[in-house]
């Protein structure tokens, strides 16, 4: 306090003294009056006398006005002298207060002076501003007020400093109390007002952040005490109904008008209104004017204070440096090691994979910048090490974004995304076999590790941008990585596993070879002790000013290291590509998956007596093969749905020209050649979609011609045809045939279920394109010709039929049947009757002219006799709309010949020949 300032009161003006009676003077003209009357006898000598009480009287009254003339004087002097006195004090007053103020301003104060943010001010650490109210002012005025209301309260005015800032001690506590949002307002200028004062490296905000406070996140006090400022004060906040952590030093707490008091909160501020609210420490309360700020307000500054720590403290975490200035890093770029600056603390943070991995595992929830990290390592690594000396395999199971423009470098030789279906499980098949072939090259060169191999293989960084994700649609996954992390020191493969979170996702398989740990804003405390061994990336802030912030922890680190990521943006990226752009692309560890279309004149050659089918990727041998079908093998079905390309392959394999009979549809066709084959079997049978083709027969046609195909089948390979089926459906008839074929080719069908009912692996199931399935245990897409080669050629017409003797015809409309009869074999002079018109003109005899006799089954069963005597002397037609005539009628037992109903076609049958299928009349238009 300022102690310059002497004031005293003024001395109170004295009573004026009552003015004297003038006894002598008035007493002389009474004397001098009687002596005149006693010596003249003269009656008017009296009125002397008169003048005596008379000038008495008027020297009284004049005595009264000049004292009371003196006492205004002195009482003029004496305000005067107060008023003089009361200026001075309210000007020492107002020091005081600007001096407070300078000393231990608010958060308004330091909006007007920006200066003093951060700047050390002798007992400002120590003490918070929590509002404006009265304080003593340590001023003393003397003197005597004399009774004088006017100097009592002068007096007293000047012991008290008004609207002075109220300070208190804060490291043993703040908590404000009061309706919701007022006490959040409250609690608002305190936090503001402690970063104000007090510099990142004193104040570190830790704990978890309220809700609806995210603004906190962008202040460069929110973190842990990861730079050895071992000095710094954590405080911790505490919401409503929510105890503050005990990792703090410091509690600021603030609760409803319900809510129970924090206990480490010495210092209590009841908010009664925005202008109202009480102090209370210990006994002591106080009335006080609070400071509230909105959050709007308080983003505003904590954005502020951000820009200005990066500023200040270029080398901090919250200055970012360009990724240009990591590159040319002492240190970058070691041979036969993986060194590259990853990010910006106080100086480069030097990470080398090889040194402080094999492997890594990075960390932190969405949007803390963990793809931006994974793309900068990665970029960083290509421009410091050639192609000879590292390549990458890089997944990204984010939707395929995060990585994509990093293919254009040589050394990634391959990306493998969420949207590549079975891309990923073929990742898998070759990192098992790039392990066994790295083995080979390792033991063929008399070396067990790596680093003695000089230059004879080039580490292989495996990149796995959303590690959970991948696992989770690929769970063999885990075993695979598991592997690598236990052996990939010595073989050369490294792994860089980012993901959201740790607990649960990553086994402790991995973790255990993983001591090179990356964690950006975590999750929770658990996330982060699990990858760190402390809760500081929990307390990382979040936001984007604060997105690439990390705590790195390498092999050799006590305690994790503070860094800020830069971002590798498009034109640090292309200037990477330019600059390494000769550089030789290495062998890829697996190869890209097969095309989705391989034309037929594109296939390997695969011998004189081999039919090419397709190619087949073998990702377990890193190679791809040509599969065909070998003429004089039994013969191959291929299952699918629709659109899958079974009747591609079909024709693929007819286009060879090798005698092959194709059956594509139900018909004459069909029977005819699965007939023809029981004593002249063809080189190549080719059946098109089977099951829908047995459909197309009746019952017992269908079963007939099952019998046969299936007999065809136990022939095929020792003398008999080569067999390629097709069908939807293995089940029924179907089923039996199926199983007599020792290869079988699984295309896409469009669910799960159907892929197994066909005898696919669950495992295996994707969505296929067309020509895509597999096939001896391999995926393989097969070859595609053109839909007009190897086409199914039409069955000949069956003979035209003409009545050489008396003719019996069974058909259900006999009128129809006679009208085109009648048409067809119009000047042949062949009678063509009803069965009743035969009657009525009798029977004719052997010797007459053949005529033919049309009539219903029913009618023919009437007159049987006369059937008999047809079948005896003459022949029998059976039209294809009535089939059953033939069993029902005639006797016959053996299906006949299957004919097409509605199409002219009738059956010929004699006794003991059986029935053979005849064009009775065109067929109807």
């Amino acid at each position: 306090m300022l102690t310059d300032d002497v004031f005293a009161l003024p001395v109170a003006p004295p009573s004026p003294r009552r003015p004297a009676v003038p006894v002598l003077a008035s007493l002389a003209p009474v004397l001098g009056g009687v002596a005149l009357w006693l010596i003249t006898g003269s009656m008017f000598a009296l009125w002397f006398a008169v003048l005596g009480p008379v000038i008495a009287l008027g020297g009284l009254l004049d005595s009264l006005r000049a004292r009371r003339r003196e006492r205004r004087r002195h009482e003029r002097e004496y305000a005067l002298a107060l008023q003089s006195l009361r200026e001075r004090l309210d000007a020492s007053l107002e020091r005081r207060r600007t001096a407070l103020e300078a000393r231990h301003p608010d958060v308004a104060g330091f909006a007007s002076a920006p200066d003093e943010v951060w700047r050390p001010v002798p007992e400002r650490a120590a003490t918070v501003i929590v509002g404006r109210g009265d304080r003593e002012s340590g001023i003393a005025v003397g003197g005597d007020p004399a009774g004088r209301d006017a100097a009592a309260r002068l007096r007293a005015d000047a012991n008290v400093l008004r609207r002075a800032p109220v300070t208190v001690p804060w490291r043993d506590g703040l908590a404000v109390r009061g309706p919701g949002p007022l006490a959040e307002a409250v609690a608002r200028a305190l936090l503001i007002q402690l970063c104000l004062i007090h510099p990142p490296r004193a104040l570190r905000i830790v704990g978890t952040t309220p809700e609806g406070w995210g603004w906190v996140d962008r202040l460069p006090h929110r973190g842990d005490d990861t730079e050895g400022d071992g000095g710094a004060l954590r405080l911790c906040l505490g919401a409503p109904r929510e105890r503050a952590e005990d990792s703090g030093d410091v509690v600021l707490a603030w609760h409803d008008e319900a809510g129970a008091l924090d206990p480490r909160c010495a210092a209590l501020i009841e908010a009664g209104s925005p202008l109202r609210a009480e102090l209370r420490i210990g006994t002591v309360t106080a009335a006080l004017e609070p400071e509230a700020l909105g959050s709007a307000q308080a983003a505003a500054i904590a954005s502020s204070l951000a820009a200005r720590a990066r500023a200040l403290h270029p080398s901090s975490p919250e200055a970012v440096a360009a990724v240009r200035d990591l590159w040319r890093a002492d240190g970058v770029g070691v041979p036969g090691r993986l060194v590259v600056a990853l990010g910006m603390g106080r100086t480069p943070v030097l990470v080398d994979l090889v040194g402080d991995g094999p492997h890594a595992v990075v960390a932190g929830v969405t949007g803390a910048g963990k793809s931006e990290l994974l793309t900068t390592w990665i970029t960083s690594l290509c421009r410091a090490y050639t192609t000879t000396e590292v390549t990458f395999l890089l997944a990204d199971f984010k939707g395929g974004v995060s990585f994509e423009a990093l293919s254009a470098l040589p050394h990634v030789t391959g990306v493998i995304t969420d949207l590549d279906g079975d891309g990923a499980d073929r990742a898998i098949s070759s990192l098992r076999a790039e392990m066994r072939r790295r083995e080979r090259i390792l033991a063929g060169a008399g070396v067990r590790h790596i680093a003695e191999a000089g230059l004879l293989l080039p580490r292989l960084v495996v990149v796995v941008d959303e590690f959970a994700a991948l696992v989770s649609d690929l769970p063999d996954l885990q075993r695979v990585f598991t592997d690598i992390a236990a052996r990939g020191r010595a073989l050369g493969i490294h792994l860089i596993l980012g993901t959201q979170r740790v607990t649960g996702v990553v086994r402790e398989g991995i973790l255990a070879n993983a001591p090179l740990r990356i964690a950006l804003r975590a999750a929770d405390d658990a996330d982060s002790r699990t990858l760190l061994g402390t809760p500081a990336a929990a307390r990382l802030p979040g936001g984007e000013a604060a997105r690439g912030r990390a705590l790195i922890r390498r092999a050799a680190d006590s305690s994790p290291v503070i860094a800020q990521i830069p971002r590798t943006v498009a034109e640090d990226l292309a200037m990477v590509v330019a600059e390494v752009a000769h550089q030789e692309r290495p062998r890829a560890s697996w190869l890209p998956p097969l095309p989705s279309l391989i034309r037929a004149g594109e296939l390997p050659a695969q011998g004189e007596d081999t039919i090419p089918l397709g190619i087949a990727d073998d990702p377990a041998a890193q190679s791809r093969l040509g599969v065909g079908l070998r003429m004089g093998e039994r013969g191959l079905v291929v299952v699918g749905g629709a659109g899958s390309g079974k009747s591609a392959i079909l024709r693929l394999v007819a286009s060879h020209g090798r005698e092959a009979t194709i059956l594509t549809q139900a018909g004459e066709a069909a029977w005819d050649a699965v007939a023809r084959g029981a004593t002249d079997p063809p080189r190549l049978l080719l059946v098109d979609d089977v099951d829908r083709l047995l459909a197309g027969f009746g019952h017992d046609y269908a079963a007939e011609l099952t019998d046969r195909l299936e007999a065809l089948i136990r022939r095929a390979g020792t003398g008999g045809p080569t067999v390629v089926l097709t069908t939807r459906r293995v089940s029924g008839a179907v089923a039996r045939l199926v199983e007599g074929l020792p290869r079988r080719a699984v295309l896409g069908f469009p669910s799960r279920a159907e892929h197994v009912a066909a005898g696919g692996d669950g495992h295996s199931f994707s969505v296929r394109g067309p020509g895509r399935g597999m096939l001896d245990g391999l995926e393989t897409q097969f070859g595609w010709t053109p839909h007009d080669a190897g086409e199914a050629e039409a069955s000949p017409e069956p003979p035209a039929w003409l009545p050489a003797r008396h003719t019996a015809v069974i058909a259900r409309d006999p009128h129809g049947v006679r009208a085109r009869l009648r048409e067809a074999w119009a000047g042949t002079g062949v009678p063509v009757l009803l069965r009743a018109d035969a009657a009525a003109s009798g029977d004719a005899a052997p010797e007459d002219p053949p005529r033919v006799v049309v009539g219903e089954p029913a009618h023919w069963q009437a007159h049987w006799r006369d059937l008999q005597r047809t079948i005896a002397e003459g022949q029998v037609v059976v039209d294809a709309s009535c089939p059953d005539a033939l069993r029902t009628l005639l006797g016959e037992r053996d299906l006949p010949p299957w004919a097409q109903p509605g199409a002219g076609r009738a059956w010929l049958w004699r006794a003991g020949r059986g029935a053979r299928r005849v064009l009775l009349t065109p067929a109807k238009r």
